[in-house]
């Protein structure tokens, strides 16, 4: 055993023992083991090279925190009023693209109190937005709604319609993650009526890849892809590399869906190599969760593991709660498949539990299904059953016909 899985398995032990009996310790420390065991196993000869996409070390991290500090604290002796937060909006901007989450919190929580204090209305809104984009890419919901629907009245007031568009957008992303997509339709159409989408490409071609998005994921395929394609050739034009990313992550999750596995991969790693120009960690992590899953689907679980584990080492860094639930759905795939049906039961459950602490509707029912699977191998019927239901009951709602097949096939034999 490695130190480094000593270390772990040391710390585990000191929070665990005060709340389970010895037997229950021991026989969870087991399943642990094992399971890390079996993975680093199948996945020491892999010839994927996760050094090729390694992020920035703490070094690097905290170079970069200290010149920010150091730029805030000198802007703040040199520059009027409203050109610091102009500087602290770039700023947050920049840190919220690159991950560093906590830093754009801060960053926005300082432009709000100096503005209120400088009358800046307009740098308190889009600091009030920003706050609201931090907690999405979180998963913090109800925190993200709120300050973008206070975002919305500040803009209403402001007649800045394009802005408003945006907050339409985020609240529609939110929606759509958490698998309301009437819902989410509304605020994209309601953002795209604020804007005019001739003079204004860009947003539109946001709003519409969102659109696009929703209608992967209810089947409508042939819908979907000529406005994703057209969003691809917009960022094309403007060399938008983080909108490049999106499009190219939106094309392979359609493609992986249709179950067009090569040129879904393709897609990826398009949307990995454009992300890597503008540091967009959160698309990187994301791209490689897909590429995992379809590795899985491939029944290549070895290089399904490996690259799991580095979109989960990115994951972990910018705290992408709904990342990593779906990273262990496809661990617990992976291991089902493997018929190692306590490790795939101990991954699929935690995954379901953060879904639904994350009330994403979608990957609940995705893990639903994966956990009916799990257990018709285990030949526990009534467990499928119920997973199953649950399953097909949420792709009925939202017209998912495809998936709804595929569950009713398996719920039949």
């Amino acid at each position: 055993m490695s130190q480094e899985t000593k270390d772990i398995l040391k710390t585990f032990e000191q929070i665990v023992q005060e709340y389970l009996t010895e037997v229950e310790y021991k026989n969870l420390s087991d399943r642990f083991v094992q399971s890390v065991n079996k993975e680093k196993k199948l996945t020491q000869h892999e010839v994927f090279d996760p050094k090729k996409y390694t992020i920035e070390d703490s070094r690097f991290l905290n170079l970069r925190r200290f010149q920010i500090d150091g730029l805030i604290t000198t802007a703040d002796a040199k520059l009027d009023d409203n050109t610091f937060l102009d500087l602290l909006l770039s700023l947050a901007k920049t840190a919220s693209a690159l991950g560093e989450y906590n830093l754009a919190d801060e960053i926005y929580n300082l432009v709000i109190s100096r503005g209120a204090q400088n009358n800046n209305a307009e740098a308190v809104a889009f600091a009030t937005m920003g706050l609201g984009e931090v907690k999405a890419y979180q998963a913090y919901w109800k925190e993200s709604q709120d300050y973008l629907r206070q975002a919305s009245t500040m803009f209403v007031e402001q007649k800045d319609y394009r802005s408003l568009a945006k907050c339409e957008n985020l609240l529609g992303t939110i929606a759509g993650d958490q698998g309301n997509f009437t819902e989410a339709v509304n605020h994209f159409n309601r953002g795209i009526s604020f804007i005019d989408q001739k003079k204004d490409r860009y947003l539109s071609a946001i709003l519409e890849g969102n659109l696009a998005i929703v209608n992967t994921a209810t089947d409508k395929y042939d819908i979907a892809i000529t406005n994703l394609f057209r969003a691809l050739q917009s960022f094309e034009r403007i060399m938008d590399f983080k909108g490049i990313a999106q499009a190219h992550y939106n094309i392979g999750y359609l493609l992986m869906r249709k179950g067009d596995y090569k040129e879904a991969l393709n897609e990826f790693d398009g949307c990995i190599e454009a992300s890597r120009k503008v540091e967009y960690l959160q698309k990187i992590g994301l791209a490689f969760s897909c590429k995992s899953n379809i590795y899985a689907e491939l029944d290549d679980y070895s290089l399904s593991l490996a690259i799991a584990d580095k979109s989960m080492e990115i994951s972990l860094r910018i705290n992408d709660r709904l990342t990593i639930a779906d990273l262990y759905k496809i661990k617990g795939k992976v291991h089902r498949k493997l018929r190692e049906h306590v490790s795939a039961e101990d991954y699929l459950l935690t995954s379901l539990r953060l879904n639904k602490e994350l009330k994403n509707d979608l990957n609940t029912a995705e893990t639903s299904f994966e956990l009916g699977l799990l257990y018709k191998d285990m030949k526990r019927e009534a467990d499928a059953v119920h997973y199953l239901t649950s399953s097909l009951e949420y792709n009925k709602k939202i017209g998912a016909e495809a998936k709804v097949k595929e569950i009713e096939s398996v719920l039949d034999n």
